[in-house]
């Protein structure tokens, strides 16, 4: 489920993406035939977009600054009379979920667009409009996907069309590759000494820009740390500073509004070895360097920090969100190195001695008291080129389990973090 934090965080963007946008006003009830289909073309785009996307109502056009809407506004959006004229215009099928939020004083409303499951959502029937009818909004049989402008377009060029092409046979190929792995387990390909020595060094020189980028009492908070790196060294896997820089955009993970890894506007820059970035605001610090070799290292503070020092604590649910996108962003980042036999991942939380899981979530109530008694907490993982493109899911599950029971939860399910996951893929939550 989408929370109010969720929505700030979405409104301190303030800029629009291929995951993100923004409008000032609409009454679904008044609105015109011209607007709704407006609105459902925004809708087909996102869905065809990777991750989807949100549509948030009530921000100013200039400054993107929230200014709300009238009651009568706010009340017309009814998610039943939404997704049944969205239904009219997608082919298979499509549904979305609306939002209300009402944060200090004024109304907005939330549209969350999931990513398609199975197959790209194709519009089923013509819109013309009311005005012009020589005006066509909507185009039968047409494939709408969301630009870099940002807006939302047909599709008009081979590299869209093999996008969206590409992550619909991922989708298949995934589900093909599990029952393969079944029969044939891909065994992991540990990292060589030599190679490992190698990153290190690299490693080191991300540390001495994590202290110059981050403020000085970050390592001392509890935070993140994300190390990955293929199991062979090749010091120039990504060869030039824009085809590293394409990597990580496309990769990014965006089901949560905020990307993972989030690159800054005005932070992001190369270096010598490849490409970084740092974001420090007063709910969101991290950052990240990813170099030639393929060496991806991120930090990011603990989103709980912002509850203040008198809450020490670790949302369970937020855990398997982050743990479950790392290992997607992995999947789509070092899915571009077809040549890579294996994947080091190691993630470490530090700060965790006293630290108890919570819910942070009024509709979900964590029975128990889970605190961790350890200082920090690391996880390790050596995979298999296959696995990682088949099971990213399970290895984020199997990582979480172990990570719980380092808070003392010894008996949390599959199906429990699952289901957990499967509201952040489909944008349930």
């Amino acid at each position: 489920m989408l929370t109010e934090d969720d929505v700030r965080r979405l409104l301190l963007q303030k800029t629009e993406t291929k995951n993100l946008d923004y409008k000032q006003t609409c009454n679904w009830a008044n609105a015109s035939s011209d607007e709704k289909c407006e609105l459902v073309k925004d809708i087909l785009a996102m869905a065809n977009t990777q991750d989807g996307g949100q549509i948030v109502f009530g921000v100013e056009d200039r400054t993107f600054n929230l200014v709300g809407m009238t009651d009568a506004e706010f009340q017309s959006f009814d998610p039943t009379r939404v997704n049944d004229f969205v239904r009219r215009y997608s082919d298979p099928p499509f549904a979305c979920t609306v939002y209300k939020f009402v944060m200090e004083g004024l109304n907005s409303i939330v549209i969350e667009v999931p990513e398609f499951q199975e197959v790209p959502i194709i519009c089923k029937t013509d819109a013309h409009s009311s005005n012009n009818p020589r005006r066509l909004i909507l185009k039968k049989s047409g494939l709408y996907v969301r630009t870099d402008k940002p807006s939302s377009e047909l599709v008009s060029n081979a590299d869209e069309i093999r996008d969206i092409i590409g992550r619909a046979s991922r989708k298949k190929r995934e589900e093909l590759v599990r029952t393969i792995e079944a029969l044939v387990t891909g065994v992991p390909v540990h990292p060589r000494r030599e190679a490992r020595e190698q990153y290190e060094t690299e490693m080191r020189d991300a540390d001495d820009f994590f202290a110059r980028s981050l403020p000085a009492n970050f390592t001392s908070d509890g935070h993140w740390e994300v190390v990955a790196y293929p199991t062979d060294y090749v010091e120039d896997r990504f060869n030039d500073h824009q085809r590293l820089a394409d990597a990580i955009r496309d990769s990014a993970v965006a089901l949560r509004g905020w990307t993972f890894p989030h690159t800054d506007r005005e932070k992001a820059a190369n270096f010598l070895k490849g490409c970084q970035s740092s974001t420090v605001w007063s709910r969101y610090i991290e950052a990240y360097r990813a170099y030639f070799s393929g060496l991806f290292v991120w930090k990011g503070a603990f989103r709980e920090n912002a509850l203040g020092e008198g809450a020490k604590v670790l949302s369970f649910i937020s855990t398997i969100y982050s743990l479950t996108e790392f290992f997607q962003f992995f999947k789509r980042y070092y899915g571009r190195i077809p040549d890579m036999a294996g994947l080091h991942a190691g993630i470490r939380l530090t700060d965790t001695a006293g630290r108890a899981l919570a819910s942070l979530d009024p509709r979900v109530e964590l029975d128990g008291e889970y605190i961790s008694r350890e200082p920090g907490v690391l996880l390790q993982r050596d995979v298999s080129f296959a696995e990682l493109q088949s099971d990213s899911d399970q290895i984020a599950r199997v990582l979480a389990k172990r990570l719980f029971a380092l808070f003392n939860w010894n008996n949390i399910s599959d199906e429990i973090i699952v289901a957990w996951q499967q509201r952040l893929l489909t944008r349930t939550y």
